[in-house]
C-alpha cells in the first residue's frame, strides 16, 4: 500500500507533471550543452583555432630562428652575411660606392 502522503489529492495533482517537467529541463539542458556557449560546438570551433595559432608559431619560431641566425652573423662581421644584407636591403658600408648600371634595350 502505498504510503499514506501521496494520497492526498493536492499532492498528486502537484507531482504528476514532475516527469514532463524534468524530461523538458534534460533535452534544454542537452541542447544548452551541445550549442550553448562553452558547448560542444565551440570547443570544436576553439580546436581547430588552436591548431591553426600552433602552425601559425610554429613558423614564426622558424623565421624568428633564421632572423637570429642572421643577425648573429652580421654581428660577426661575416663577409657573405653583409654582402647578402646589401644586397637584400641596400645597405652600403663606410667608404663604399654604389654604381647603378642601365642597360637601354637594343633598338630593331
Amino acid at each position: 500500500m502505498p504510503p499514506k502522503i501521496l494520497r492526498h489529492p493536492l499532492l498528486h495533482r502537484l507531482l504528476r507533471p514532475l516527469p514532463l517537467i524534468l524530461i523538458a529541463s534534460v533535452l534544454c539542458f542537452g541542447g544548452w550543452f551541445a550549442l550553448g556557449s562553452g558547448g560542444l560546438w565551440d570547443m570544436y570551433s576553439l580546436r581547430q583555432r588552436y591548431q591553426r595559432q600552433q602552425k601559425q608559431l610554429t613558423e614564426l619560431k622558424a623565421r624568428r630562428d633564421y632572423l637570429e641566425q642572421r643577425l648573429a652573423s652580421l654581428k660577426n662581421k661575416d663577409e657573405l652575411a653583409l654582402e647578402q644584407a646589401a644586397r637584400d636591403f641596400g645597405l652600403v658600408a663606410k667608404g663604399e660606392s654604389v654604381y647603378e648600371i642601365k642597360v637601354e634595350p637594343e633598338k630593331k
